[in-house]
């Protein structure tokens, strides 16, 4: 997973775009064998190992940006395969980088992505602070199927629209997250989920 790499210049061309899609496809291809599935922790994940230009609306080629996804869901469903704990393809919209994959061992962590969960308690609700504000809402559109992606087996999706506003710049900040996660085969032990969970990034 050495293929990550953060874009220092975001207005610069993107060079060696084969090069680094294909960096991409073969650090996926190795993901199963990286990604543990027999662990002590409450959860694992794996960032999208990937150049962030080259999957960025800017430069990425649409091409390749439906192709991630397709390899994140993909990798999704052949983890779900191979454990009891429950698995998560989560896709950032647009901008693709803050993308993974989370394995959850534990109920409590699960949780908070439940896609059920999110839709039946998920509602419009903005956060205020000094420095501008967040609303978390049900999401416009339909990611996958715009994509023309299939659900895989055994799995449930649900989108999130973020928008988000500071106050010092007045830029507004709008992007959806969608969880696509299995339904728990057995039911999964619980414990005090840690705080650096990958669900406290994101709710308001």
């Amino acid at each position: 997973m050495t293929s990550r790499r953060l874009d220092l210049y975001p207005a610069r061309k993107l060079r060696g775009r084969a090069r680094h899609e294909r960096a991409f496809f073969a650090a996926m291809d190795g993901l199963d064998r990286w990604l543990p599935l027999a662990t002590d922790r409450a959860f694992e994940n794996a960032k999208l190992p990937v150049y962030q230009k080259a999957v960025s609306v800017r430069h990425g080629a649409p091409e390749f940006r439906r192709a991630v996804v397709v390899r994140l869901l993909d990798h999704a469903a052949r983890l779900a395969s191979r454990t009891p704990a429950r698995v998560a393809a989560i896709i950032d919209w647009p901008g693709l980088w803050a993308s993974e994959l989370c394995v959850f061992h534990d109920a409590d962590c699960a949780a908070g992505f439940d896609p059920e969960r999110r839709a039946r308690e998920m509602r419009p609700a903005r956060t205020v602070w000094d420095g501008g504000w967040v609303e978390a809402r049900d999401p416009s559109g339909n990611l996958l199927a715009d994509l023309n992606l299939t659900l895989p087996a055994g799995f449930a999706a649900q989108g999130t629209e973020f928008a988000e506003y500071d106050s010092a710049t007045a830029v507004l900040t709008e992007r959806e997250e969608w969880v696509v996660m299995s339904f728990a085969p057995v039911q999964l032990p619980t414990s005090n989920c840690p705080t650096d969970q990958p669900s406290a990034r994101s709710l308001p």
